[in-house]
């Protein structure tokens, strides 16, 4: 990666079980390679989560699996190929990270069940990502809707890479690291 002096990051690391986050500006680049960085703010406790979380609207495809098993799934779920522009697509607003989403939907979904889930990810240029996931928690709403989370089983390091791609860009967009800093870029 080519970095430039006064570009800000955040730098994201352990301290026994807890994950900690510092912004930060590249002030000098020593080589191609290595940068000093110069801190921003305080350490604050980031996220104690393996993935960030990110709020938005994206068509979402959501198919109960019935009784296969996982891998069974995502074979049949790749042999087919469907338009997320088209039913049975449905815009919703989810809670997306690397290893699962949580959305509010009319659908009859319980704790250990499998689903076909597909998300149209809103990108530049939209992107279909698929995997398989299970039901850890599907709670009732009102209206007949359910508030379910679902955390991925089967998914192509790929299409979890494009997920955690669009949850990063969605953060920074919420959260732009330049107010912090006070930088015009």
């Amino acid at each position: 990666p080519i970095f430039e002096r006064a570009q800000p990051l955040t730098l994201l690391y352990t301290r026994g079980d807890r994950v900690l986050r510092l912004k930060a500006v590249i002030r000098d680049r020593i080589d191609q390679e290595r940068v000093t960085v110069e801190p921003v703010g305080d350490v604050k406790e980031g996220d104690r989560r393996d993935y960030r979380r990110a709020d938005m609207t994206a068509n979402v495809y959501l198919r109960p699996a019935g009784n296969e098993d996982a891998s069974a799934v995502r074979e049949r779920q790749l042999s087919e190929e469907l338009d997320p522009e088209s039913a049975p697509f449905t815009k919703e607003e989810l809670n997306l990270s690397g290893s699962g989403v949580q959305l509010d939907v009319a659908l009859e979904a319980e704790a250990g069940q499998l689903i076909d889930v597909r998300i149209e990810l809103p990108l530049p240029t939209p992107t279909l990502v698929s995997m398989v996931g299970e039901v850890v928690r599907a709670q009732p709403l009102d209206g007949g809707k359910k508030r379910v989370a679902v955390r991925f089983k089967e998914i192509s390091e790929h299409d979890q890479d494009r997920v955690v791609f669009t949850v990063f860009s969605h953060c920074f967009e919420s959260e732009p690291l330049t107010e912090d800093l006070g930088l015009d870029l």
